[in-house]
């Protein structure tokens, strides 16, 4: 959850509370033809990540866009990495956002590995 609603402005909701934002990531699926390779869940990042591991999915490449909450990330980048393929890739991104870059930074110290930090504008 984010605290600072100005970033919820852009978001609209269904009744049930889901953002509008998942049915378009759907629609994108459907329209590229991988309704073969990517399998879309609607659960939070920690259930998703207990998820691959209880089915012991190990990916080469995980896409994560944390919850953006001090803690809450570190708790998500020690999950993901922990089903991650050995040499595999994790990465994400808003690392202007403070929490997550605290976090990310706690994790990398904590697991004495580097990070690459790429600009990308546009």
């Amino acid at each position: 959850m984010w605290v600072n609603k100005v970033v919820w402005k852009h978001l609209a909701v269904t009744e049930d509370g889901r953002p509008t934002v998942y049915y378009q990531f759907l629609a994108n699926i459907i329209e590229q033809n991988l309704t073969q390779t990517v399998l879309p869940v609607s659960m939070s990042s920690i259930i998703g990540a207990r998820f691959l591991r209880t089915y012991q999915f190990r990916p080469q490449l995980i896409y994560l866009d944390s919850a953006h909450e001090q803690g809450e990330t570190l708790i998500e980048l020690a999950l993901y990495w922990n089903i991650l393929q050995p040499g595999g890739v994790l990465f994400g991104d808003d690392w202007g956002w403070l929490s997550v870059r605290c976090d990310v930074k706690k994790f990398m110290y904590m697991r004495n590995i580097t990070t690459e930090h790429l600009e990308i504008h546009g």
